[in-house]
């Protein structure tokens, strides 16, 4: 049963588009299952739909999905490819990852840590965004990390689907600095997350929260 009302509430968390949005195949992928760790278990939920990740309400991303983007300076978006999360970074490397933020945001007591924000790796691709949403393994805790490969600093609105939760959460969101990449952590499980109003902001270098 809960299996089913999480694959209801995925299904209904955007609108559903009135054109056909997979004309262009990169922008839709096969969605089967997506698994969730919930505290001592891993719900399943059954989509099983051909479903685009870009419709007129932004960027559509499942739990385990990564996606590269291009971001027009008027927001505009267009994918270019997509993979499972879990070949961008692996769950060792994200797990060091969260540790190393955790462990800098405690020592600073701010809510961004400085060395939670790296380079974009090379191989990582330029002058296109990337994103990733996966869960830490052994955990319900759940990261969205976005790179950068951009010269010029992007801001977004993000909003989440909570398992358990009726409808979509807002969650707050920083501004990306050109070439860098950051992780954005939940201490809780992400089902899917919305991601819309992108538009270029001045470049000041510093990461701007709201």
């Amino acid at each position: 049963m809960i299996s089913l009302l999480l694959a209801a509430s995925l299904m209904t968390a955007q609108t559903q588009p009135s054109v056909n949005l997979c004309a262009d195949a990169r922008n839709c992928r096969d969605v089967g299952q997506v698994a969730i760790q919930l505290d001592d278990r891993v719900v399943t939920a059954n989509i099983n739909d051909n479903l685009p990740f870009v419709t007129q309400d932004g960027l559509q991303l499942f739990l385990g999905e990564s996606v590269v983007l291009e971001v027009s300076e008027a927001g505009a978006l267009t994918v270019e490819s997509h993979s499972p999360a879990n070949e961008i970074i692996t769950p060792p490397k994200l797990s060091r990852a969260v540790e190393e933020m955790n462990a800098a945001i405690a020592a600073s007591g701010q809510d961004v840590a400085p060395g939670t924000i790296d380079p974009v790796p090379d191989g990582r691709p330029l002058d296109r965004l990337r994103v990733s949403l996966m869960q830490v393994p052994g955990s319900v805790d759940t990261v969205l990390l976005v790179e950068n490969g951009y010269d010029r600093q992007i801001d977004y609105r993000a909003q989440m689907q909570v398992p358990g939760q009726r409808g979509l959460q807002y969650t707050t969101t920083c501004e990306l600095i050109p070439r860098l990449m950051v992780l954005e952590h939940w201490p809780h499980p992400v089902a899917v997350i919305n991601m819309g109003s992108f538009r270029t902001v001045p470049t000041t270098g510093t990461m701007t929260c709201d």
